[in-house]
This record gives C-alpha cells, structure tokens and sequence, in this order.
C-alpha cells in the first residue's frame, strides 16, 4: 500500500492485490483496532475478486494515522501498512502533521 494524503472532508482509498490457496482471510485495521461497521461506519470495506479495499468516505483529521491490512491462511500471514495524512483546517481536538 502507498501512503495517501488527502483534504479535510475528501475521500482516501487503499487498495491490495491478494492471492493464496487456501483463499486467505483479510483484515483491516486502524491504529490497532480492526475496521468494521460499527466502529468506522464510514470506512466501507470491499472485495472484487483478488483486490481487497477499504473506502474512507469523508476524511476527517481523526482518520488520520496507520493503516494495516493482513491476509492470513493455513500457510502464514503476510501485511501491509500504509499512513493516511489528513490535510485542511485546524481542529483542536486532532492534529496532522503536514
């Protein structure tokens, strides 16, 4: 994954290509914490054959910081990290650096 920088309120997409047998199992974190509905409802996680994604609908400067994806198999594991930087107005409950 490459690092992405965006402005405050645009969107951020990360995209990773993954192959295995068995098929592997994908997981997305942020910060640590994985990527699901109830705790990022505007992070939307999807698939499309082999390229796994997550959309970051409205980036805001709390979704700033490290993301991590992770494909897992009977075989092992592998992972990619990435940094998304969110750019615009100063909020004073967040900061970014730019």
């Amino acid at each position: 994954m490459k690092d992405r920088s965006i402005e405050d309120g645009s969107a951020a997409r990360f995209d990773v290509r993954v192959r295995g047998k068995p098929t592997p199992a994908v997981t997305w974190y942020k910060g640590g914490e994985e990527i699901t509905d109830e705790q990022f409802p505007h992070i939307k996680v999807f698939q499309e054959e082999n390229l796994y994604s997550i959309l970051i609908t409205e980036g805001k400067f709390e979704d700033a910081g490290q993301y991590k994806v992770v494909a897992k198999n009977d075989f092992g594991e592998v992972s990619s990290t990435s940094n998304l930087f969110v750019e615009g107005a100063y909020n004073k409950n967040s900061f970014c650096f730019i």
